[in-house]
């Protein structure tokens, strides 16, 4: 009589641990001033737009001045000045709103009757959670509130 022992494979998983997304100051001026549209009166308008003169800051008014510089968790603002060319001219003042293309409001600018060009500031406060960045403190062009989700910052 043979006694037949169980086979038994004993396989080791690996430890893996999923490192949280980096966010940097270039990844946040992608991120929110990348693919923008103008809007007036909730309506997206045929415009250009050139953003100049970026700061970032951290919640302690400190700038973040290179690129590649970590944001760790915390509130920022970002501010810019923006230039956008190309409006129809129209017979009164009117103001325009800057959006990104996840539909947040960034900025705005006042427009000078028979104007095609207008001179604007985009400024805003978002955080950073766990690699992760929130909606704009403008909040949205389809309701002009803000959300409360956030979502995943590309890399």
């Amino acid at each position: 009589m043979f006694a037949a022992s169980p086979v038994v494979s004993l396989v080791a998983a690996p430890n893996t641990i999923q490192a949280a997304a980096v966010v940097t100051k270039s990844s946040v001026v992608t991120h929110y001033l990348r693919d923008r549209s103008v809007y007036t009166n909730s309506t997206r308008i045929s415009a250009s737009t050139s953003i100049n003169n970026i700061h970032l800051t951290n919640n302690t008014s400190t700038e973040i001045e290179t690129n590649d510089a970590v944001l760790n968790n915390g509130k920022y603002t970002l501010n810019a000045q923006v230039t956008i060319m190309g409006l129809t001219p129209t017979s009164t003042d009117r103001s325009v709103t800057i959006v990104n293309n996840n539909g947040e409001i960034i900025g705005s600018a006042s427009v000078n009757a028979h104007s095609t060009l207008a001179q604007g500031n985009l400024e805003f406060d978002f955080a950073v959670k766990n690699g992760r960045l929130s909606h704009t403190s403008l909040g949205n062009i389809t309701g002009n509130t803000m959300q409360e989700e956030s979502y995943q910052e590309e890399t």
